[in-house]
């Protein structure tokens, strides 16, 4: 296996390591390729990039992908929230991803607690675990239908607290009928161990269920630790490797210079 990871957050957003600290761990991990991937900038978060230091994330890591060329090749990338308005033309790569809700004008995120979602969905949902999931797939479908992305982001984020039944048959149906529709505008979706690595989870995203479901659509993965820690850049990747061929994968994809490609597992 060719070790790359795409989903790196770094201390131009809620990350702990430089992009050079993360640079110089992939290295010792044996990475052939690093993407840097920082939260794009929304006018109500303090943890994402700030628009003013946008130019300067671009051009450091253009210049550190230069300074380390024949040593190991780097991207340049964005998480792309749904509630963000960008460009994306200055970036190799683009990940859509959905942490917040927009609802009344205000802006409710769906991952920053436990106990911030339970109140979210006991607020605005009546305590419906299953229309709180409807109205985070369908967020999430519109993003990906509107910006046509280079990769899904933790497709099933919500379930990141243990607090949504996943064995609920409408639970099930809704989270599949989402993935298949968001699989016509961006097939390739991103088995993101972030969750194990923080203690959340036990697996990653997305669940068993719907890699198998992604598995009969054709559809791509792309093996990723969502890492906001160097530490954690290849967290959980032999597994998850195992856990994908297991299933019935036979390749995963790598961002390289000529694009994605695919790869044998």
């Amino acid at each position: 296996m060719k070790l790359s990871n795409i989903h790196t957050h770094t201390t131009y957003s809620d990350g702990i390591g430089s992009i050079r600290e993360n640079i110089d761990e992939a290295l010792q991990c044996g990475f052939v390729s690093l993407g840097i991937s920082d939260h794009s900038y929304t006018d109500y978060e303090d943890i994402c990039l700030k628009r003013d230091a946008e130019t300067q994330y671009i051009s450091e890591i253009r210049h550190l992908a230069s300074e380390y060329s024949g040593q190991i090749e780097i991207y340049c990338g964005i998480e792309l929230d749904s509630n963000s308005v960008y460009d994306t033309s200055a970036f190799d790569y683009v990940i859509a991803s959905v942490h917040s809700l927009k609802i009344n004008e205000e802006y409710y995120p769906v991952d920053f607690g436990e106990n911030a979602q339970r109140q979210l969905i006991e607020r605005f949902f009546n305590g419906n675990e299953v229309e709180f999931s409807k109205r985070y797939y369908d967020e999430l479908y519109r993003h990906v239908s509107h910006t046509l992305p280079d990769v899904v982001g933790h497709f099933d984020l919500i379930t990141k607290y243990n607090s949504i039944d996943e064995e609920s048959r409408e639970y099930r149906d809704t989270a599949l009928k989402a993935l298949r529709e968001t699989a016509r505008f961006c097939n390739r979706f991103e088995v993101n161990t972030g969750g194990m690595s923080r203690g959340y989870k036990k697996t990653p995203y997305p669940a068993e269920f719907l890699l198998r479901e992604l598995l009969s659509l054709g559809g791509h993965v792309i093996v990723t630790s969502d890492a906001h820690d160097p530490a954690t850049l290849a967290y959980a990747f032999d597994e998850t490797y195992t856990m994908l061929r297991e299933i019935g994968f036979t390749s995963a994809d790598r961002l390289t210079s000529h694009g994605f490609i695919t790869e044998p597992i």
